[in-house]
C-alpha cells in the first residue's frame, strides 16, 4: 500500500494514519479484554461451586515472601518522611519512569532482565508491565508487576483494574503479583484483591502512593 504511494509527503501522511490506526486498534482491544477478564473475575468470585473447582484444579500455591527480600530497603521505609511536594513528583512520573526506576530496586534478578522488561511495548501478548524469574531464599517463581501511574488514572485505582492482578496467575504456574501504584487503590479493589487472597491462596502484595514515595526516596529515586 505505502509503496504504491506517489510522493514522499503522501507516504509521510499515510504511515502516520497507520500508525494511529494500530493504536486505536490496540487501545479497542485493550478495553475488550479488560471487560472480558472483569467479568470473568466476578464471575468466579461469586461463585462457590467454581471457586471450589479451581482451587482443586488449579497447580497454584502460595508463595510466602517478605517485600524487603524483593525491593531494596522497602524495610526502612517506615522512617522515610514525604511531604505533598513529593507525591507531586511521583505524580509526574509515566508508566515508564516508574518502571525504569523499579529495576533499581528490585533485588535477586538479573540486570539485563529487568532493563528488558522496563523497555518492553505494550501488547496483547503482554502478561504484567514486568514478570521476571526471581530467586528468594532458594525459592524460584515469577514476579509479576503491574504498574500503574498518576498519568493514567486521576483518581483512586477503580476495581476493575483488578484484571492485571488476575492476569498473571492464568498464565505461570508459581508466581507473586506485587501491584505497584502512584495513586492510592479504591476500596472496592482492595475488597477484590482480598477475596483473590482468600479463595485461591494467591500471593498478591500491593505498593501505593505514599508508600512507593517512601521506597522512591529511600533509594535516591524521587
Amino acid at each position: 500500500m505505502i509503496a504504491s504511494v506517489p510522493n514522499r509527503e503522501a507516504k509521510r501522511e499515510l504511515m502516520h494514519q497507520l500508525a494511529n490506526d494500530e493504536a486505536e486498534a490496540q487501545q479497542q482491544f485493550f478495553k475488550w479484554q479488560e471487560f472480558v477478564f472483569n467479568l470473568f473475575l466476578k464471575e468466579i468470585l461469586g461463585d462457590s461451586e467454581i471457586v471450589q473447582a479451581l482451587s482443586q484444579a488449579s497447580n497454584h500455591q502460595s508463595i510466602s515472601f517478605d517485600l524487603a527480600q524483593i525491593f531494596k530497603g522497602y524495610d526502612k521505609i517506615a522512617s522515610v518522611s514525604v511531604g505533598p511536594a513529593e507525591i507531586d513528583t511521583l505524580y509526574k512520573f509515566s508508566d515508564e519512569d516508574i518502571r525504569q526506576k523499579l529495576t533499581a530496586m528490585i533485588l535477586g534478578v538479573d540486570t539485563g532482565v529487568l532493563q528488558r522488561e522496563a523497555r518492553k511495548a505494550h501488547g496483547p501478548s503482554e502478561i504484567s508491565d514486568m514478570d521476571v524469574p526471581i530467586n528468594v531464599q532458594g525459592d524460584r517463581f515469577y514476579l509479576c508487576i503491574p504498574v500503574k501511574s498518576a498519568r493514567e488514572i486521576t483518581g483512586k485505582v477503580p476495581e476493575e483494574k483488578s484484571y492485571q492482578i488476575l492476569r498473571p496467575f492464568l498464565n505461570f504456574d508459581r508466581c507473586v503479583v506485587v501491584f505497584i501504584t502512584a495513586r492510592s487503590c479504591s476500596q472496592n479493589l482492595m475488597n477484590t484483591i482480598k477475596r483473590m487472597r482468600d479463595k485461591f491462596g494467591w500471593s498478591i502484595e500491593v505498593i501505593e502512593n505514599k508508600e512507593l514515595a517512601q521506597l522512591l526516596k529511600y533509594n535516591n529515586l524521587l
